[in-house]
C-alpha cells in the first residue's frame, strides 16, 4: 500500500495485475463532471433498452424518474459521495439516505442474472465512452472491482 501525495492511497496486491483505489478515494481521482458523464452515458442506455424484457429492466433502475437525466442525476449523486465526494445525495435526501434509500428503492426488486448482466453491460459501455479513468488504469480497474 503505498501513499500518494493528497493522503490518497494506492494498494497494489502482488500478483493481481493493476494497482486499486480504496472506493471512498475514488472521488479525488475522478472529477464530477466525469461522474455526470458516466451516469448520463449509462441512463441513456438504460433508458433505450429495448432488448427481451427491455421495460422490465427499465422499471428496475429508472424508478419513478420521468427522464433518462433524472435517474442519472440521482445516480451521480450517489456515486460521488459513495466514492467519498461532497455528500451531495444526503443533502437532497436526507442524511442516512446513502444506505437507507438505497436499500429502500431496491428491497421490493427481484433481481435476476439476466438483469445484473444488462446492467454491467450498459456500465461498463458508459465507462469506456466517458474513457473512466483517462490514463490512470488504477481507477477504471478499481470501478470495475467495486461492480
Amino acid at each position: 500500500c503505498a501513499l500518494v501525495a493528497g493522503g490518497r492511497y494506492t494498494v497494489r496486491l502482488e500478483g493481481r495485475g493493476p494497482a486499486w483505489v480504496p472506493i471512498k478515494q475514488l472521488a479525488s481521482r475522478v472529477d464530477e463532471r466525469t461522474v455526470q458523464r458516466l451516469s448520463a452515458a449509462f441512463y441513456t442506455r438504460v433508458w433505450a433498452d429495448d432488448g427481451a424484457e427491455g421495460s422490465a429492466f427499465r422499471a428496475i433502475f429508472v424508478g419513478h424518474a420521468t427522464r433518462a437525466s433524472e435517474a442519472a442525476d440521482a445516480q451521480c449523486r450517489w456515486l460521488v459521495e459513495m466514492w467519498g465526494g461532497p455528500k451531495q445525495y444526503s443533502e437532497r435526501y436526507g442524511d442516512g439516505a446513502l444506505v437507507t434509500r438505497m436499500l429502500s428503492k431496491h428491497a421490493s426488486v427481484r433481481m435476476r442474472f439476466a438483469f445484473c448482466r444488462r446492467w454491467l453491460e450498459h456500465m461498463l459501455a458508459a465507462m469506456e465512452e466517458v474513457r473512466l479513468g483517462g490514463d490512470d488504469p488504477a481507477v477504471s480497474e478499481s470501478v470495475r472491482r467495486y461492480w
